[in-house]
């Protein structure tokens, strides 16, 4: 917030007038006034100004924030993206299996048969439980289960 507002700020007055209602916010929020001075200099000093900011070198150290370089944010977007399309490829295999299972089930009560064992992994915990829901309904009561990680 601080370095929002050094870069947004052009003169050195509307960056005090900044700062200040970042403060009050803070002080409102309940963190020590100390505690605050602490961070505003840990920010400052990140980009080597270990000066306080005056009406003579806020220009300078005001350029010298703006052209540092600032976190690429593409590279943060594109790890988002590929989470994004891992998970929908994750609920698509998830919702087959779950489909399958299902027709399995389906299958397993039509046939009336009283042993089933299944060989799953912990990866199908919800599609097992659901499963557990199906035998109590029609009274099937050995079924032996083994997980695997």
């Amino acid at each position: 917030m601080l370095l929002r507002a050094i870069r947004y700020c052009s003169t050195f007055e509307s960056y005090l007038n900044e700062r200040e209602k970042l403060r009050m916010a803070l002080l409102l929020n309940k963190y020590p006034n100390k505690i605050i001075d602490e961070q505003f200099n840990n920010v400052l000093s990140k980009f080597g100004i270990d000066e306080p900011l005056t009406l003579t070198n806020y220009n300078r150290s005001r350029q010298k924030i703006i052209d540092s370089p600032s976190k690429d944010k593409l590279l943060f977007d594109m790890k988002f993206i590929q989470f994004n399309i891992t998970s929908v490829q994750f609920t698509k295999e998830f919702i087959r299996f779950n489909i399958t299972f299902g027709q399995f089930t389906i299958k397993l009560i039509r046939s009336n048969i009283k042993f089933v064992q299944l060989s799953l992994n912990i990866w199908h915990l919800y599609s097992i439980i659901h499963f557990y829901m199906k035998l109590a309904q029609f009274n099937l009561k050995f079924v032996q289960l083994s997980l695997t990680t």
